[in-house]
């Protein structure tokens, strides 16, 4: 019973994730994120070994809890140790986290001038949300106004691909109002895949 069970939940989630990992953007059609869907399968994974008495005392499930751990702490925006990078030499390169929140901060700005902010309050708005979310800039200052320009400045066309393809969508998904774009924002940049890049 409880590897049918078990069968199902892991297809579901296993589902989940390889759409989002095949998807342009890197989220499911409802938004989902690969790190949070990763988060609920190794949650699955450790519960159904924690249910199986031949494996009390198993010193690989400490390891799968920690692991389990440090996906939880990314899917509520916590930086596990487990997952923090070794010093890198100071490469000025991007991540690829650090791209995402740079592409969804530049939607942002994107979606909030279509509804009837300026590109210059927008900007202010987003710099604002990130900073809150602990999002700093490259050299641990704050983010700003000014960062936000930059970062458009500088966008590839990759991103500004992105941006293209979801502005007129989202625009129209908060039917154009600005009360909504910001409602919006602040879910989109506070959402827990990318409060995981901090």
């Amino acid at each position: 019973m409880w590897a049918r069970d078990l069968h199902l939940d892991l297809s579901v989630l296993g589902e989940k994730y390889i759409e989002a990992r095949r998807s342009l953007d890197g989220v499911t059609a409802l938004g989902e994120l690969p790190q949070t869907l990763m988060a609920a399968l190794v949650q699955r994974v450790c519960g159904a070994l924690n249910s199986i008495p031949a494996f009390e005392g198993n010193p690989g499930i400490a390891a799968l809890h920690d692991l389990q751990a440090a996906f939880l702490d990314l899917h509520i925006g916590r930086k596990p140790a487990l997952f923090q990078p070794l010093p890198s030499g100071g490469s000025a390169k991007d991540s690829l986290s650090r791209l995402l929140v740079k592409k969804y901060g530049l939607l942002a700005v994107a979606v909030l001038s279509s509804c009837g902010f300026s590109e210059r309050d927008a900007r202010e708005f987003v710099a604002r949300v990130l900073s809150s979310a602990g999002h700093v800039g490259r050299k641990g200052g704050k983010i700003t106004e000014k960062t936000l320009w930059e970062w458009d400045a500088a966008a590839d066309d990759k991103t500004k691909a992105f941006v293209n393809r979801h502005r007129s969508k989202t625009v129209s998904g908060v039917e154009g109002d600005l009360n909504q774009a910001k409602e919006w924002a602040e879910a989109c940049l506070r959402q827990p895949g990318l409060m995981s890049k901090i």
